[in-house]
């Protein structure tokens, strides 16, 4: 018998849709291009070891901890701190900006030179940069994510649909 009452519907996903998030998400498409051109054929090997020896339990744990701990909100901070503690906990939600800043400037830079071979066609956009105005726009890019993220309730949603979708196609 199931334990859930009838109140509560269980939400499941399917594997063929977990094991898609898991390698967008965890391991990438565009991981595998690089390393099977700097690898070759034996890049598939290394892939199956990750997949057994990270990808999978990573997911375990995560699905474990997230119905543990189904009522917070705060994702592995909340579960750290719930199973050790708030100053845990603290240090956990510290560490994940700090992990996450530098790549959240990526992504500012990555749109600005992704914006120069769409207005150049090539590299030569941000080569004819100075450092000053690639930092300023950059900037610029940030601020407009952090806008449009603000202003827009849903628009993490959105943001990963169109780059997902977009990830997928450019890969195919």
């Amino acid at each position: 018998m199931d334990s859930f009452d009838t109140t509560h519907k269980r939400k499941l996903i399917s594997w063929p849709v977990l094991a898609l998030m898991d390698f967008v998400t965890v391991i990438g498409f565009d991981d595998i291009i690089y390393n099977f051109k700097n690898q070759g054929l034996a890049t598939i090997s290394e892939w199956v070891i990750m997949l057994a020896l990270y990808v999978v339990p990573y997911e375990m744990m995560v699905g474990q901890l997230g119905s543990t701990f189904s009522d917070t909100t705060g994702g592995l901070t909340s579960w750290i701190r719930h199973t050790s503690g708030d100053k845990m906990g603290y240090f956990m939600a510290w560490a994940g900006w700090v992990c996450a800043l530098p790549y959240l400037v990526d992504v500012a830079n990555s749109t600005v030179v992704s914006f120069g071979w769409l207005f150049a066609g090539n590299n030569s956009y941000e080569d004819k940069m100075n450092n000053w105005t690639f930092a300023l726009l950059t900037a610029v890019v940030f601020i407009i994510f952090i806008f449009f993220q603000h202003r827009f309730a849903n628009s993490l949603q959105i943001l990963s649909v169109i780059g997902g979708g977009a990830m997928f196609i450019i890969t195919v």
